[in-house]
C-alpha cells in the first residue's frame, strides 16, 4: 500500500510494522515502530543492517513515505521512497543478495510445490496456525510430562493431521513451541503459548545435564515419529536448514537450547551434520555466532562420542574444517587453540591437529606427483624428438637415451630435496615419509587398461624412482613401514594384487630393500590383509636370502674355527 495513502496514526504503524516483518529476512534487526515527535504524521524504527555493525534510524511518513535519519540521506539521496524496499536497496548491498535469495528459494518451492485447486491457497494462508492449534488440541487431556501418552497420540493423530503437507510447520512447532515467520520470527500461540513438548521447553535447565536430559526426552519423541512416519526423517533434516539460517535473530537461550538438541539428534544417529553447513554463512559467522553455535553442538555430541566418530560424522557431512566457522579475521590456528582451550573442549584440538598433518602430508603427496608427471612428460618429449631426428640423420638414438635418463636422475634429486624439505619443516620421522613417496610414485602412474600391461608399467616407475626411496630408507624402521604400506596399497588395489611380489624383488634390487628387512617382513612383520598371497608371490625371494643367510653364518663360523686353531 502506498503510505501516501493512509491517514490514520494506527494504519501508518501497521504498515510500518508489517514492512519490517515482511523484510526482516536482509536486516540483521529492527525495533517496533515508535511515533515521531514531528508536526506531520511520522514514525520511526532503529534498523541494523547485515552489512553495517551500526544501526540506521528509518522514518515512515504519511506525506513523504520512507527516509533515513542518519546523515546518508544527505550522501546518497534516501529520503522519499515510496516502498521500504527501495530504501533498503540503496543502503544495503547484503540487503540486496538476501532479497534474491529469499525470491529465489520462493520461486523454487512454487515450482515444486503440488498443483492446487483455485481457492487452496487462500485455505493455507492460515492453515500453519490451525495444524500448530490442531497439535494442542491432541494433547489437551495429557498431562504435560507423561511423554509416552504424547507419542502414542502424535502417532494416532497422524492418521487424521496432514503430516505430510505440513511437516515443516510440524518440524518448527517441535523444536520452537511455536511457527518460525517471515524473518525469523518466532510466532508463539497467543493464548496457549509454546507446545509444552517442544525442545525449547524442555531442554530449559538449570543446569548442563538438565538440559541434555530434556533435549534427550525430545530426541525420543521425534525418533518415534520418523519411525512411524518415515518421510518425516528427511522433512524435518530439510527444516532445520531454515531454522539453523535464523539463528542470529533467537536469543542466546534460545541458540543454546536449540544447539542442545540439535546436537543430541546427531549424536544418536537420527540426522547427519550436513545441515550444519549452512551456519558457514557469512552472516552468521561474522560476529562468532556461529562458532558459539557450533561449540555447543560438539560439547553435546562429545558427551556419548569420541573424536574418532566425530571426524567421521563431519567428513561425512562434507565440513573439512571446523575453522571455517570462525569469523573470517579469526581463521588461524591461535585463534583455533585458545577457543577451544577456553571451552575446554581438547578433543576439538587434537582433531583439528590431526587434520592439519593430514593435509600436509596431501599436500607433499600432490607437489611430488606433479613434479614426476612433468619429467614423464618432458621425458616423452625427448624420445618423440629423438625418434624425429632418427628418421632424418639415421642416428641420435643413444642421445635421446641418455637424455632421458638425466631428466628422471635430477627429478629424483628434486623429489628427495622437496621431500626432506617438508620433513624438517612438519618435523616428520623418516619412516612417515617414505609412504608418502611411495603414494606420489604411485599417483603420478596413468595406468594402461590392459590387466598384462599394469606389471610392467608398476616395475617401470620403481626402477626410475627408486634412487627417492633409498634416500628415506636408511633405518630399519623405515624400510619396514615402506614393506607394510607397499603390502596395504597393493591389497586396496585389486589391479595390483598380483604385483606385489614383483615390486618387492625389483625394491630389492635397486638396494631400497635389505635382506634383513625382507625376512623379518616375512617372519614377524606381514600384516594379514592378503598375507597368504603376497607370502606366496615372495616365497622364491625369501628362501633366496635365507639361503644366503645361512651360508654367511657358515662362513662366520668356519673364520671363527680358523682363528681358533691359530
Amino acid at each position: 500500500m502506498d503510505p501516501k495513502l493512509i491517514t490514520s496514526s494506527e494504519g501508518l504503524c501497521a504498515e510500518f510494522l508489517a514492512e519490517l516483518q515482511a523484510h526482516a529476512y536482509g536486516i540483521r534487526s529492527y525495533t517496533a515502530p515508535q511515533r515521531s515527535c514531528t508536526p506531520d504524521l511520522r514514525y520511526h524504527s532503529v534498523v541494523g543492517l547485515l552489512d553495517s555493525p551500526s544501526s540506521i534510524t528509518v522514518t515512515l511518513s504519511a506525506t513523504a513515505g520512507y527516509a533515513v535519519l542518519d546523515g546518508r540521506s544527505q550522501q546518497r539521496g534516501t529520503t522519499g521512497f515510496e516502498s521500504l524496499t527501495a530504501l533498503l536497496s540503496e543502503l544495503s548491498p547484503a540487503f540486496n543478495a538476501a532479497m534474491h535469495r529469499s525470491l529465489s528459494a520462493r520461486l523454487l518451492a512454487l515450482c515444486q510445490r503440488e498443483p492446487r485447486l483455485d481457492g487452496d491457497e487462500d485455505e493455507d494462508e492460515g492453515g500453519c496456525s490451525e495444524f500448530r492449534t490442531s497439535i494442542f488440541q491432541v494433547i489437551s487431556d495429557i498431562p504435560k510430562t507423561d511423554f509416552g501418552k504424547i507419542s502414542s497420540a502424535l502417532d494416532t493423530a497422524g492418521n487424521t493431521l496432514d503430516y505430510r503437507r505440513y511437516g515443516d510447520t510440524f518440524f518448527e512447532v517441535l523444536v520452537t513451541g511455536g511457527i518460525i515467520a517471515p524473518g525469523g520470527i518466532i510466532k508463539d500461540d497467543e493464548s496457549l503459548g509454546k507446545l509444552p513438548f517442544s525442545l525449547f521447553v524442555l531442554a530449559q535447565g538449570a543446569t548442563a545435564d538438565e538440559q541434555v536430559a530434556g533435549a534427550k526426552i525430545w530426541a525420543n519423541l521425534i525418533s518415534k515419529l520418523t519411525r512411524r512416519y518415515k518421510y518425516l526423517e528427511r522433512t524435518f533434516a530439510e527444516t532445520s536448514v531454515h531454522v539453523l539460517e535464523n539463528i542470529h535473530r533467537y536469543s542466546d537461550e534460545d541458540n543454546r537450547m536449540l544447539a542442545t538438541g540439535l546436537g543430541t539428534l546427531v549424536s544418536e544417529g537420527f540426522m547427519p551434520m550436513d545441515c550444519f553447513r549452512v551456519l558457514q554463512k557469512d552472516h552468521l559467522t561474522k560476529d562468532g555466532i556461529a562458532l558459539g553455535f557450533m561449540t555447543d553442538v560438539l560439547r553435546v555430541y562429545l558427551r556419548d562420542n569420541n573424536a574418532a566418530q566425530l571426524n567421521k560424522a563431519l567428513r561425512s557431512a562434507k565440513i573439512r574444517q571446523l575453522v571455517d566457522f570462525f569469523p573470517v579475521a579469526k581463521r588461524d590456528n591461535d585463534c583455533f587453540v585458545r577457543h577451544f582451550e577456553a571451552q575446554d573442549l581438547p578433543e576439538i584440538i587434537e582433531l583439528h591437529n590431526a587434520y592439519q598433518a593430514t593435509a600436509m602430508r596431501d599436500a607433499l603427496v600432490v607437489e611430488l606427483a606433479r613434479a614426476i608427471r612433468e619429467s614423464q612428460n618432458a621425458a616423452d618429449d625427448k624420445l618423440k624428438n629423438g625418434d624425429d631426428d632418427d628418421a632424418e640423420e639415421g642416428d641420435g638414438d643413444g642421445d635421446g637415451e641418455d637424455s632421458v635418463d638425466g631428466i628422471f636422475e635430477a627429478t629424483n634429486v628434486k623429489l628427495a630435496k622437496a621431500a626432506q624439505k617438508a620433513m624438517r619443516r612438519n618435523s616428520w620421522a623418516e619412516h612417515d615419509v617414505v609412504v608418502l613417496v611411495w603414494d606420489a610414485l604411485m599417483a603420478s602412474v596413468d595406468w594402461p587398461l590392459r590387466p598384462d600391461q599394469i606389471e610392467a608399467r608398476a616395475v617401470t616407475q620403481v626402477q626410475r624412482f627408486s634412487m627417492v626411496l633409498e634416500a628415506f630408507t636408511h633405518s630399519p624402521k623405515s624400510e619396514i613401514a615402506l614393506l607394510k604400506h607397499v603390502q596395504m596399497y597393493c591389497y586396496s588395489e585389486p589391479k595390483l594384487l598380483k604385483v606385489f611380489g614383483r615390486v618387492v624383488f625389483e625394491l630389492y634390487n635397486a638396494d631400497v630393500l635389505s635382506d634383513s628387512a625382507i625376512l623379518f617382513w616375512a617372519a614377524k612383520g606381514v600384516r594379514f590383509e592378503g598375507k597368504t598371497e603376497f607370502l606366496k608371490q615372495t616365497e622364491g625371494l625369501v628362501k633366496k636370502l635365507q639361503a644366503l643367510e645361512a651360508e654367511g653364518d657358515d662362513d662366520s663360523d668356519e673364520e671363527e674355527d680358523d682363528e681358533d686353531d691359530e
